[in-house]
């Protein structure tokens, strides 16, 4: 995946709510883990962390 964008991959990275940089790289590590098990296409990511909003506390959907 290429691009410009607040991806891992698409340059430079996203803000926490509190404006932290998103630290992309545990989420990148957990989507290889999941799309390696067999029988998984794809991993999405949704929620407060997908939009950049998510808290210390918050939980990963």
């Amino acid at each position: 995946m290429t691009g410009t964008g607040n991806g891992p991959r698409g340059g430079e990275g996203a803000e926490c709510g509190d404006g932290a940089p998103v630290a992309w790289e545990p989420v990148v590590r957990m989507a290889e883990a999941l799309t390696a098990v067999p029988g998984v296409r794809g991993v999405l990511l949704g929620g407060s962390r997908a939009r950049g909003t998510h808290r210390p506390d918050s939980d990963w959907d």
